[in-house]
């Protein structure tokens, strides 16, 4: 299997941000719900447009004071989570 690139919000995931800049994702066949907190948001941002996993890493590399290499683990980190609660699935190319 190869490595994921790229992942789509799942069809059965909706989602709410709170006025703290945290977002709530709840799959409603699932029931699994997952809170992310500022940046996780915006990778959720980013995921709605659509960006590969490299891409979300430059921008949060631009929009956090981090290093690409934290950014690269903190994104496929948090994919891997939000994939085992079955929020987000494999973009079809």
């Amino acid at each position: 299997m190869s490595e994921i690139n790229t992942v789509r919000i799942n069809e059965s995931s909706v989602y709410t941000p709170l006025d703290n800049g945290e977002t709530i994702v709840l799959n409603l066949n699932t029931k699994n719900y997952f809170s992310l907190n500022e940046s996780g948001s915006f990778v959720w941002e980013l995921i709605q447009e659509g960006l590969s996993l490299d891409q979300m890493t430059i921008r949060l590399t631009e929009f956090y004071e981090v290093d690409a290499e934290t950014a690269a683990v903190c994104v496929k980190s948090l994919i891997a989570d939000l994939m085992k609660q079955e929020l987000v699935l494999p973009a079809m190319h």
